[in-house]
């Protein structure tokens, strides 16, 4: 159903179709296309598996997880890994269209009802400080409302003119003074402080 929906756009060209994650990664390694979908519970090698993958393999690939429900752990990890959209499956024809084209445009796009449930996970004691009383110098606030919008570390080298070992060492260094354990958790830490 997705694939006719796309396919019948004249802005759209959907060029293949996998049945699992594996299949997947071929085909997104031999066509290159601009966007991929991923079921995030696909047979065989999971979309996140494939997400993985694709993002260490084509990093400015557009990959966007497609989901049927709002569970946190698969969301995390699907931050983690860089994806670039967090949508269900019942999303409106209208609506799922607009998000595609959004990420395109370099948005990261999710779903009201899985934002919600990472805002839960950010307001639920312990996960993360509650408050910005830590002090961050303006390079460190804006590294963590990049993390915050979904950036990676290339592309935050780039908008801040550092290199990538930089901003790695950077991230270490917010981690260590936070306490927060990766980057997901820096994300919704931005979130929680309207850094986004």
């Amino acid at each position: 159903m997705l694939a006719t929906l796309l396919g019948s756009r004249s802005d759209f060209r959907v060029i293949a179709r996998a049945c699992n994650g594996e299949e997947a990664v071929r085909l997104a390694s031999k066509h290159l296309p601009d966007l991929c979908l991923l079921d995030i519970q696909m047979p065989g090698s999971s979309g996140l598996l494939a997400l993985k993958k694709l993002k260490a393999t084509f990093p400015d690939m557009k990959v966007v997880m497609l989901t049927t429900f709002g569970d946190y752990e698969k969301i995390q990890e699907a931050v983690a890994l860089h994806a670039d959209g967090y949508l269900l499956k019942d999303m409106t024809p209208a609506a799922l269209i607009l998000a595609i084209e959004s990420c395109m445009a370099g948005l990261v796009c999710m779903h009201p009802s899985i934002l919600h449930t990472l805002e839960q996970a950010v307001t639920s004691p312990p996960y993360m400080p509650t408050d910005l009383d830590l002090e961050f110098d303006e390079i460190d606030l804006e590294i963590i409302r990049c993390i915050g919008i979904g950036y990676a570390n290339r592309r935050i080298a780039e908008h801040l003119n550092y290199s990538e070992g930089t901003i790695r060492n950077r991230i270490s260094a917010i981690l260590a003074s936070t306490g927060l354990q990766d980057r997901t958790q820096i994300a919704l830490f931005a979130l929680r402080n309207h850094l986004v």
